[in-house]
């Protein structure tokens, strides 16, 4: 009785071998032929990745969670895939198969968070840091893209970082997107609400007097709005020094070479212009006297060549167009031009 039981039992352990064989078999060929798909439906089914192959040729339990992590992103769940894909580092890894790439679907999953919290900057910086290749997921973040760039110019005041991003997009991802989504138009549209906002929060400073705070805000700032501004608010201030500080001859004189540096002005600039002009015409003409060194340089750069003599009280600094400035003790006393 014994006997035939631990027979019966060998040809069990005999045939399950063989059957575990044949699967294997079955799965490897499926692997070699390059029919992925199939043969993960066949590893989940036989339980390969649970099973102990002696000698494999492949590695089933990788291959299942390969195959785990493909059908996470098929069903957009991101976060499980990350998790997946970072616990057995396969974004730095040559595996055998890969349906997508995975250091794009990190990219992209990145994407996703950032775009449900409304961080839309961020969406779009992390896509130009590494830009995806992987065409399913591409098309996928040029979603995220063309609707993080909707909900930006809703909003005027970001047309300068906006921009800023937007220039640095390739040509080829500036070319897909703008196939459905205009963002120049937009950009543009943007820009004229922008323009229009700059000019009445200047001209509400110039209003307040807030004429330091202009200058410092628009030192650094290039486009003619700025740039008049900038001059309008040290022509200003000038004249304030004029008036409050016993007439400085010099403060007049810098206050009338400020609004001459303002061109192509903007019509509220150039009201205000004329109207500070019509100020400094009241008190006539006056000179560069009392100007410190440090205002010289600020009003026409460092001179081509410094001479002074011994005791360095008196020196004169030359620039072009045969103008030379005559200083005495740090302080001008007159200029030639």
């Amino acid at each position: 009785m014994i006997k035939n039981l631990l027979l019966m039992l060998l040809v069990v352990i005999t045939l399950a071998g063989c059957s575990l064989s044949a699967k294997v078999e079955e799965v490897d060929e499926l692997l070699m032929a390059k029919e992925y798909e199939k043969a993960f439906d066949k590893i989940e089914e036989y339980k390969l990745a649970s099973e102990e192959v002696k000698n494999p040729k492949y590695d089933y339990k990788q291959l299942a969670k390969v195959h785990k992590v493909n059908t996470h992103v098929e069903n957009e769940e991101y976060d499980k895939a990350v998790r997946l894909i970072e616990e057995n580092e396969f974004a730095s890894q040559k595996l055998l198969y890969e349906k997508y790439n995975y250091q794009d679907v990190l990219t992209y999953a990145e994407m996703v968070r950032l775009f449900e919290d409304e961080k839309y900057r961020k969406v779009l910086s992390v896509y130009n840091e590494s830009l995806i290749k992987d065409e399913y997921l591409l098309q996928l973040a040029d979603d995220k893209i063309i609707a993080s760039f909707k909900n930006l110019t809703n909003d005027y005041k970001n047309y300068v970082s906006l921009t800023m991003l937007y220039e640095k997009f390739d040509k080829e991802t500036v070319e897909r997107i703008s196939s459905t989504f205009n963002v120049e138009e937009k950009l543009n549209e943007a820009k004229t609400k922008y323009d229009e906002y700059r000019i009445s929060t200047y001209l509400e400073m110039i209003e307040k007097e807030e004429y330091d705070a202009i200058s410092s805000k628009t030192e650094l700032l290039k486009s003619n709005i700025d740039l008049n501004f900038h001059n309008l608010a040290k022509a200003y201030s000038y004249y304030e020094d004029f008036k409050t500080q016993d007439y400085q001859n010099y403060a007049h004189t810098l206050a009338n070479d400020y609004l001459k540096k303002i061109t192509h002005p903007i019509p509220e600039v150039e009201a205000e212009k004329k109207k500070l002009q019509a100020k400094l015409d009241e008190y006539g003409d006056y000179g560069y006297e009392g100007l410190s060194e440090g205002q010289v340089t600020a009003l026409w750069g460092e001179p081509l060549k410094k001479i002074e003599d011994p005791y360095k009280s008196i020196q004169m600094w030359t620039y072009p167009d045969n103008m030379i400035v005559f200083l005495e003790v740090g302080f001008v006393k007159y200029v030639q031009k």
